[in-house]
């Protein structure tokens, strides 16, 4: 078996495959929106991380722009049919103008799907000094003017039920703000999966379990499709016995991964990723090709490992199995970003690293981004002929539609989990 037999029996049997997933569970919703990082090559292809608070709206293809409204209507009413208005709760750093361009295209595409929509932030001090009425106007990379609100100053408007949701673009790192606590007002997703209680490796052992059942009924092996990792608590890089414990755990993780490259005939070193177990934005991550990296940290890199977003102290890492990208867009390394809404099938595109390798994180410095524009309408097909010179994941894009759909489903029993413990 080989990831290439593994591909064709997927798509083969795609229809069947979706079905399986809904076995489960099948009353709950899957979260409201969400995207997946898909690293791939020759060897192995899967999700290395997933966000349920995704940006990036904004470098989905303008193909997708009249269709991506009507399934974000179809998700929003399986949620609430009678829905009007929606409040964005967006990321509180507005000086980011091209994540003010993801909220931008978020507003747009609810907006057209004929819903109200408002966006507001929790401001800090100076931000608060800059309002005119409680609303400050903020502009995004493109020149689009948005209207933020403090979400503090919509406190009335959020306890009479003015809106008929909150859908959250804020992944809540550093905890839940009271205001959101005991509201009548439904929030999207839920205010347990944020990142103050998921956690990375929670995601991964939900992927490997449905893999491993999908595995059972179509023959297919889970290690072409899923990533070795192991959990690391109570960590702390700048303590000794900390590190030694993180050193212990990369050379278990670095045999494992040997012994399985050797039985499946792989020729190539194995590499991981030390990532903190919580948090986005490329944050908290190192690449390293040996255990013994792990004891030669210099002080950069062990900055990297101390704190996250909004300077959240890493206590909990994940050691994760990298997949050196085989994918080359523009003579730059790449990987995939798929976006769904529940289990509807928004776009992608192609995060790229003029910096990077391909055994590097490239959610990093010098990264860009390249819009999946696919138009395979006989109209258009010999358009459709040079979208697969240009792209070369045209014909596998099933295949990889199917990967990033494993992970909302495992989300969806994640979230499950998370609200028994904390809500």
């Amino acid at each position: 078996m080989t990831l290439k037999s593994v591909k064709q029996t997927i798509t083969h049997h795609y229809e069947d495959i979706i079905s399986c997933l809904d076995i489960n569970d099948a009353d709950l919703h899957l979260p409201l929106y969400s995207s997946s990082d898909i690293r791939m090559n020759d060897v192995k292809a899967a999700v290395i991380d997933m966000n349920l608070f995704p940006a990036g709206f904004n470098n989905l293809c303008r193909l997708s722009y009249d269709e991506i409204p009507l399934l974000f209507k179809k998700t929003v009413s399986s949620f609430l049919p009678q829905c009007k208005r929606i409040l964005i709760l967006a990321e509180s750093h507005t000086r980011n103008t091209f994540y003010l361009e993801n909220i931008h295209a978020l507003k747009t595409y609810l907006s057209e799907a004929s819903y109200d929509v408002d966006i507001a932030a929790l401001f800090d001090e100076s931000l608060e000094s800059e309002c005119q009425n409680g609303a400050l106007c903020l502009t995004t990379a493109s020149g689009q003017e948005l209207t933020f609100y403090d979400l503090r100053g919509l406190h009335d408007k959020l306890t009479a039920s003015y809106y008929d949701f909150v859908l959250l673009n804020n992944d809540l790192i550093a905890g839940v703000p009271d205001i959101l606590r005991g509201l009548n007002v439904p929030i999207y997703p839920s205010l347990a999966a944020g990142w103050h209680s998921r956690n990375k490796s929670h995601h991964f052992r939900e992927v490997n379990a449905i893999m491993d059942r999908l595995a059972d009924r179509f023959d297919i092996d889970p290690f072409f499709l899923t990533t070795s990792f192991i959990e690391c608590s109570d960590f702390n890089i700048n303590n000794e016995k900390s590190k030694l414990d993180l050193y212990d755990k990369a050379k278990a993780l670095f045999s494992q991964l040997e012994l399985s490259y050797r039985y499946y005939g792989i020729d190539q070193k194995p590499h991981v990723f030390i990532k903190a177990n919580s948090g986005s934005y490329g944050m908290g991550v190192l690449s390293i090709d040996s255990p013994d990296d792990v004891l030669a940290l210099n002080r950069r890199q062990r900055n990297q490992l101390t704190k996250g977003k909004q300077s959240q102290v890493i206590n909990n890492i994940i050691l994760q199995e990298g997949i050196p990208s085989s994918l080359r867009i523009n003579n730059q390394v790449a990987e995939l970003c798929l976006y769904y809404a529940s289990h509807y099938y928004l776009g992608g595109f192609f995060r790229l690293n003029s910096e990077k390798s391909d055994r590097d994180n490239l959610n990093s410095r010098g990264m860009s981004f390249q819009k999946i524009c696919i138009d395979s309408s006989p109209a258009n097909s010999n358009d459709f002929l040079n979208q697969q010179q240009e792209y070369p994941i045209i014909d596998d894009l099933l295949f990889y539609r199917f990967l990033g759909l494993v992970s909302v489903y495992a989300a969806q029993q994640e979230i499950k989990q998370l609200e028994k413990r904390l809500l």
